[in-house]
């Protein structure tokens, strides 16, 4: 059937087309909508940020105090935290692998640390070894707890430790540097 020259079907489907175009007049691309959306996330309430700042600024005061007397260091954004612990007397240097809350007990995969420590003008690469604690379950490989022993940390007053590589839950740090002369009050 035909009327004045549009067809009964057509006109129909003119009209839901000409209304469905009408509801697309963006003034931006939808490509460049999600672009934007993209690179600049989720906007939160400013409410929520400061609210979570604050929250963060809290936790993190804790997780920086050495549960063995060392010098801990954050690893990423607070994702887990490495403690020095250096034993001028005997020549013993001690890593110990902490969580995000900066406790002791997290666990990593390598059986070996290497590190590189500066001290008085010499530079000595060492490699500290697991010390696993059985009572906990560790094992080589599955430890916390780093040592080595070196007659070339006797008597160390200020040093410089750089771990080559750390991996922890999956990410790996590198070149994380301990300095007891910047950790001295």
């Amino acid at each position: 059937m035909n009327v004045r020259g549009w067809s009964v079907i057509w006109a129909p489907m003119a009209l839901v087309l000409a209304c469905g175009l009408s509801g697309c007049s963006s003034s931006a691309p939808a490509a460049e909508v999600s672009a934007a959306a993209a690179v600049n996330g989720p906007a939160a309430p400013k409410a929520l940020e400061d609210a979570t700042a604050t929250v963060f600024e809290d936790e993190e005061a804790h997780a920086d105090r050495p549960p063995h007397g060392g010098v801990v260091v954050a690893l990423g954004p607070h994702a887990a935290h490495a403690e020095v612990v250096a034993v001028p007397d005997n020549g013993e240097l001690s890593l110990y692998v902490l969580d995000a809350e900066g406790q002791p007990g997290q666990r990593i995969a390598q059986p070996k640390v290497v590190v590189d420590v500066e001290t008085s003008g010499r530079l000595v690469r060492l490699e500290m070894v697991a010390a696993p604690d059985e009572g906990l379950g560790e094992r080589v490989g599955d430890a916390s707890h780093f040592v080595v022993k070196s007659d070339e940390l006797l008597r160390m007053a200020a040093a410089k430790v750089t771990v080559k590589w750390l991996g922890v839950n999956g990410q790996v740090y590198s070149d994380v540097v301990v300095d007891w002369a910047a950790a001295a009050p």
